[in-house]
């Protein structure tokens, strides 16, 4: 999918990806066997080996498929579905992604008060 004009809020706190409704349903609509719940939230395979990655700053970064598995739909079958880790909904503007853990465990992240900026590196 192409967000390239949405911003992201990058939060520690958070442990999901909420996307604006129609990024999020394009984004699963690329994962196959994806389906919406009709509430925000979609189920994907828990055997998904879909990459979904990010481009901040001119710089690419994949989430491990492992990462967008949140739950199990049925805690006694985990070759089934599972919860995806990225929902829909409305953060602040129509644009705004707020990104958690999914995404933030398959980088480095870093910030500096003093000079009011963020940086992101890929984890080696």
């Amino acid at each position: 999918i192409n967000a390239e004009y949405g911003t992201a809020i990058l939060d520690t706190g958070t442990s999901l990806i909420i996307a604006p409704p129609a990024d999020a349903t394009a984004l699963h609509a690329q994962i196959p066997g994806a389906k919406a719940d009709g509430q925000g939230g979609f189920t994907i395979p828990c055997t998904t080996n879909t990459l979904v990655s990010f481009t901040m700053g001119k710089q690419e970064f994949t989430i491990d498929p492992r990462d967008l598995l949140f739950v199990p739909v049925n805690q006694n079958n985990l070759t089934g579905d599972c919860v995806s880790g990225i929902m829909s909904g409305q953060i602040g503007g129509a644009q705004e992604w707020l990104v958690g853990d999914v995404f933030l465990k398959n980088a480095y992240f870093s910030h500096d008060v003093g000079k009011n900026a963020i940086s992101l590196a890929k984890l080696v």
